[in-house]
């Protein structure tokens, strides 16, 4: 099919189901994310032009129309928590309240309580206590790995093979994953409520 015909056989869809479209994309947009509603529908017209262009057969097209506005929605959502999940760095400053520096993210309208923010600090230097007592080369490797390079990328930063890099990561992941699990389960006995006879 020639582009102008797709672009005419487009426009007339849109026509008279660019409204339901709209309307399917806003009712199953989450206002809570910061999605713009004009571009999802502007990957929503995309994948009908795809659509379209290929010459597949729509039969119902309100059904393909709220199953394109479904899909277009949630992968744009697991963009977004995709997003969100690569700026949660080990490495990642952020202001508190009193204006000293904290490794603990902060959302844009709302600030953490004291408590989480005392607990992650601790985390923190928990985590740097312990990685601090790591062999140079196990301490280098977890170092990096936490700020968020691969072991390639580890292994070439510093002059090493990949399976050397892969090892010292992975023990040193092992080590500290086990020695936060321990300091974690005394931190939480201190923690319990005293208990009185009855």
């Amino acid at each position: 099919m020639l582009s102008q015909e797709i672009e005419v056989q487009l426009r007339s869809l849109l026509d008279q189901y660019g409204g339901l479209l709209r309307t399917a994309i806003g009712s199953q947009c989450p206002r809570d994310l910061g999605l713009q509603r004009d571009d999802l529908m502007q990957e929503a017209c995309l994948r009908l032009w795809k659509a379209l262009a290929e010459e597949r057969e729509i039969r119902n097209v309100p059904c393909y129309l709220q199953r394109i506005a479904a899909s277009v929605t949630i992968d744009a959502v697991r963009r977004v928590k995709a997003r969100r999940e690569e700026q949660l760095q080990f490495s990642g400053r952020f202001d508190c309240t009193d204006g000293e520096k904290s490794d603990y993210p902060q959302a844009k309208d709302a600030r953490p309580s004291p408590e989480l923010v005392a607990e992650h600090k601790w985390l923190v230097a928990l985590t740097k206590q312990i990685i601090g007592g790591f062999s140079v080369n196990r301490r280098l490797a977890v170092e990096l790995y936490l700020e968020g390079l691969r072991n390639e990328e580890i292994a070439t930063q510093l002059g090493w093979s990949e399976g050397k890099a892969r090892n010292l990561v992975y023990r040193g992941l092992y080590d500290l994953r086990a020695r936060l699990q321990l300091h974690s389960r005394h931190f939480m006995r201190r923690c319990e409520a005293p208990r009185f006879p009855p």
